[in-house]
């Protein structure tokens, strides 16, 4: 069964959004732009659920709503009061009035489908029951530590070793040696006291002058000039 709405809206481009709002819907719609209209058709029209402007000029959206509630014929229809940031809704005029419900411009136009259906009867409107549950933050839980005996030093996490690297324990596997320990073998170096007996000097004695042969050919020099010439003829003697 198609609804049939009634919009009550002076302005131009917010009565093109409502038709648009409602083309795809199961809908008649009533379009006028002020309140004299509203209530000079609507009788006709017999409403289902009406959107209306609350600052319309002349006759506001507050007084057409209560001459729509006050007629008994369409007395039934439920009527959904527009306002916006700049024209806010009066609540204690709209309740006065009877309005059912309101709704602020600009709004979605899935928001206006589901208000139209849920004040006929068509579809049940959204309760707090049926929105999704926001999921609560929780801290994230972390393993408790390892606490160390009295007495007791904790043991630090081993460090990661890349592979094909030995750890330093393998490598440093020898004793370190001190500059203090290290000794010198004996055959490396000679000793300072040698257990060797000292080596002993022998002079050869001189000789003795008187002892050597006697020579062919005296060294001695003539004492005289006659000696000299003695000694040139035995010479030539011996020649």
């Amino acid at each position: 069964m198609s609804m049939r709405i009634l919009i009550v809206e002076d302005s131009v481009t917010m009565r093109k959004v409502m038709e648009m709002t409602f083309a795809g819907e199961d809908a008649e719609l009533l379009v006028v732009e002020n309140g004299e209209l509203a209530l000079e058709r609507g009788a006709a029209f017999a409403p289902d659920v009406a959107f209306i402007d609350s600052s319309l000029p002349g006759i506001d959206g507050y007084e057409v709503t209560r001459a729509l509630k006050g007629d008994p014929g369409l007395s039934s229809t439920a009527v959904v009061l527009m306002a916006s940031q700049h024209r806010p809704l009066d609540s204690a005029r709209a309740s006065e009035v009877g309005a059912d419900d309101h709704i602020l411009k600009p709004f979605d136009t899935q928001e206006a489908i589901d208000k139209a259906n849920a004040l006929t009867g068509q579809t049940k409107a959204p309760s707090f029951s049926d929105m999704p549950s926001i999921p609560v933050a929780r801290p994230a839980t972390t393993p408790p530590r390892p606490v160390a005996q009295r007495g007791q030093r904790p043991t630090p996490p081993p460090l990661p070793v890349s592979p094909g690297m030995q750890p330093a324990a393998q490598r440093l596997s020898g004793t370190p040696i001190s500059g203090a320990q290290v000794s010198v073998s004996p055959t490396s170096a000679p000793s300072l006291h040698s257990s060797a007996p000292p080596a002993k000097i022998v002079s050869a004695p001189a000789p003795d002058p008187s002892s050597a042969p006697p020579s062919q050919f005296s060294s001695a020099r003539p004492s005289s000039p006659l000696e000299a010439a003695g000694a040139s003829e035995a010479l030539s003697h011996s020649v």
